[in-house]
């Protein structure tokens, strides 16, 4: 294991200095200009008497300046807040009450929301902005300078904490999550050697670089790489297809969402998307016709995925077009043992669903508010409320959140499973259970059905084809037909 991503920073920067790291709105950021812009934050935020440990918030959407001061504070031992910059005031007084930061770097384009923070909070102690420079805040850009010669010569232990990130629990509380140098350094290892099969020169950094999904799979694992990441702007699609054609981009990371528009378009469209050569799918799944449809058109493998925040945050992908199955989890990743087990704590059989536990180096310290009481997860096992099933050649399956299981009549409802069983009627686009107040002993369930394009159907039609389909215990007591997608409340 690499022990510090510093040092691929000063390896890159000595062996290929021109290269870039990022490419940003057509700007290039060398592996050398990252060197020495990390080098000078780091030894100014030092002086400014930010040290190990100490909690530093970031709010700055994808451009170079979250990237320079991320590995800025990860050089000395800082802890990064990695904060969701579509937060709200309210949420971002709660996340910086969680971690009791007291500096924060952030872009001017929230500076509302800072300026309101302390209004209902306290004021920060230090405050950077990206941007125009504000009465009581440092200018970002005067901090990138420093005495030539000064570096950073730190020993951060593999234990010690990198990054704070927030998840949202199954029952809707953010909680911090806090992560490792080792978690970070062993997830995107695990990462990297699936990429390396696709001989991967530089990847799409769209996704928001605060969730740990961007900082293992984009920025982390192309520091490991030497390779580039290109920066699209945001938001904008036809920018989007201009960036993946222009710098010819073989990597892309998202949700099937983004697939689905990228391979819908015309075929004139598509074209610009001839140099893709893998697509990594996390937060859902593809529909297996779609990605087979897309591949064969595309030459762009697909490989669908599986992440929790908590895990750093890769827990299984699908490898390759010949070691996968699609609409399955994957394999668990290196660096990562796993079990599955019943609610009494026995393992389960093959094919069998049971609570996903996990430990090893890529599983969380813990939790912010309970950490330091956390037992050790490279020794001990984190249970991580998800439901699986494993084939007998080691893929998972998804059967839901502990928490969404519905018992009926002495038997457990998977609304995941029962969701894809009700969707394969041919006049069925998307089906949403759940579950109503308990009527004679048993939990009752509703199901809302969105229609597939151009179909008719009835609550007649869809009863009988649940009695004809599915046991007694499946069958919903309430139908309800949608003109409108229903919410999605149980895909990984």
């Amino acid at each position: 294991m690499v022990k510090n991503l510093l040092q691929n920073i000063k390896q890159f920067a000595a062996e290929k200095p021109d290269f870039p790291f990022l490419i940003y709105r057509d700007e290039q950021y060398s592996y050398a200009r990252l060197l020495n812009e990390v080098r000078a934050f780091a030894n100014n935020l030092e002086q400014m008497g930010v040290s190990s440990g100490q909690r530093v918030a970031l709010l700055v959407s994808n451009q170079p300046e979250f990237v320079v001061s991320y590995y800025a504070l990860l050089s000395i031992g800082a802890i990064a807040v990695l904060l969701p910059t579509e937060a709200t005031t309210n949420q971002l007084v709660s996340y910086v009450r969680q971690t009791q930061a007291d500096t924060i770097i952030y872009h001017q384009k929230f500076q509302t929301k800072v300026n309101e923070f302390e209004i209902q909070e306290h004021k920060l102690s230090r405050k950077i902005v990206v941007g125009e420079k504000s009465e009581d805040a440092i200018a970002f850009s005067e901090l990138l300078h420093a005495p030539e010669g000064q570096d950073f010569q730190h020993d951060i232990a593999l234990d010690h904490a990198a990054v704070i990130c927030f998840a949202t629990t199954a029952n809707g509380i953010h909680r911090g999550v806090v992560l490792s140098q080792e978690n970070l350094l062993s997830n995107t290892e695990a990462c990297q050697r699936i990429y390396k099969e696709f001989r991967m020169r530089n990847i799409l950094g769209q996704i928001p670089f605060y969730r740990s999904t961007a900082i293992t799979a984009i920025l982390n694992s192309t520091l490991l790489a030497g390779n580039s990441i290109i920066i699209p702007r945001p938001n904008d699609r036809n920018d989007l297809l201009r960036t993946i054609a222009k710098h010819k981009v073989d990597t892309i990371v998202g949700p099937p969402d983004l697939f689905a528009d990228l391979f819908s378009q015309p075929k004139q469209d598509t074209e610009s998307l001839d140099s893709l050569r893998l697509g990594v799918v996390i937060d859902g799944e593809l529909d297996t016709r779609d990605l087979e449809q897309w591949e064969e058109e595309s030459g762009c493998t697909l490989l669908e995925s599986f992440s929790r925040t908590e895990v750093s945050p890769f827990i299984a992908m699908n490898r390759n077009r010949y070691d996968r199955k699609p609409g399955s989890l994957g394999k668990p990743i290196q660096n990562l043992e796993y079990r599955i087990v019943t609610e009494s704590g026995a393992a389960v059989q093959t094919g069998e669903i049971g609570e996903l536990e996990l430990r090893g180096a890529s599983v969380m310290k813990g939790y912010l508010d309970e950490y330091s009481d956390s037992p050790n997860y490279k020794k001990n096992w984190f249970a991580t409320g998800i439901l699986v099933s494993i084939d007998r050649d080691g893929f998972l399956h998804y059967a839901g959140e502990k928490n969404s299981r519905i018992y009926r009549y002495g038997f457990p409802v998977y609304p995941h499973l029962l969701e894809a069983q009700i969707a394969k009627h041919p006049s069925v686009s998307k089906a949403t259970i759940s579950s109503l107040p308990a009527n004679n002993g048993h939990q009752s369930m509703k199901v809302a059905i969105l229609p597939a394009g151009g179909e008719s159907l009835s609550e007649e039609t869809i009863r009988e084809y649940f009695e004809k389909e599915l046991p007694r215990y499946m069958v919903p007591e309430k139908i309800e037909i949608l003109s409108d997608a229903p919410a999605d409340h149980h895909k990984p």
